[in-house]
């Protein structure tokens, strides 16, 4: 890749990116719904810890649920609204694929992250967990967390257009979904003090290789599967359209 496309790409990473924060910080949809259920699991899962103290394996298997439906309503809708809005063709039409992949999927790992991290503290905080290995607990809380973040945008991403979206979106995301589970239970098992360390370093790497390998694919299957060259118009000489920043998104 030339450093002219290089420059041009984070151009409108920068672009699709500033458009997402402008479009978030106007109707607030994201931050919102995520305070809310960051609130209400935290305040349920430490509410049902007043009568029984969990086992790790059932505490990991909570925390684990609590990133899921975080991530669940934060990650989905930042390309399933497009097509509510009526703005995938636009979408397609003012910006390259790719860039609007990472900005989009940066938008939501920052969301996801930040609410991830809440609701895992709030859980660990109410439930009085004894967190042996601090460092395991919050690695497996980030990294799971971005992890989801990747794989809903990768979903959310083939299915624009699609009729019944939602529903394909979930399905497509499961067989990518049930082994980041997997991990991130082991992971949170190990920092509460069950299970073996080199398991549960393994689980983190295998996270961190999640949250990468969704991000390349994404870059690498939008413009082929949206029907756009990775090249844009404005890289090739010709004029196109400039991202409407006011768009929803």
């Amino acid at each position: 890749m030339s450093s002219r496309s290089e420059a041009g790409l984070l151009a409108a990473v920068r672009a699709a990116l500033v458009k997402e924060w402008r479009t978030e910080m106007r109707s607030k949809h994201g931050l919102l719904l995520g305070g809310l259920y960051a609130l209400l699991l935290s305040a349920t899962f430490g509410y049902s810890g007043i009568f029984d103290k969990p086992t790790p394996a059932v505490a990991a298997g909570l925390l684990t649920a609590g990133l899921f439906c975080i991530s669940a309503v934060t990650a989905p809708r930042l390309f399933l609204a497009e097509e509510e809005h009526q703005t995938v063709d636009l979408m397609r039409l003012t910006g390259r694929p790719e860039a609007i992949f990472l900005g989009k999927l940066i938008s939501t790992s920052a969301q996801s992250l930040i609410f991830g991290l809440a609701v895992t503290g709030g859980i660990a905080l109410l439930f009085q967990l004894p967190i042996q290995h601090p460092a395991a607990f919050w690695g497996a809380s980030g990294l799971m967390s971005l992890a989801l973040a990747g794989a809903f945008s990768f979903t959310g991403a083939l299915t624009p257009g699609a009729a019944n979206r939602w529903i394909l979106a979930a399905a497509l995301g499961i067989p990518l979904l049930l082994p980041q589970s997997i991990m991130a239970i082991l992971a949170f098992r190990f920092s509460l003090g069950a299970g073996s360390g080199s398991e549960a370093a393994g689980c983190l790497a295998g996270l961190a290789g999640m949250a990468v390998a969704m991000a390349g694919l994404g870059v690498a299957l939008t413009p082929v599967l949206w029907g756009l060259s990775g090249e844009s118009p404005a890289d090739s000489g010709s004029q196109t359209p400039t991202m409407n920043m006011d768009q929803p998104g």
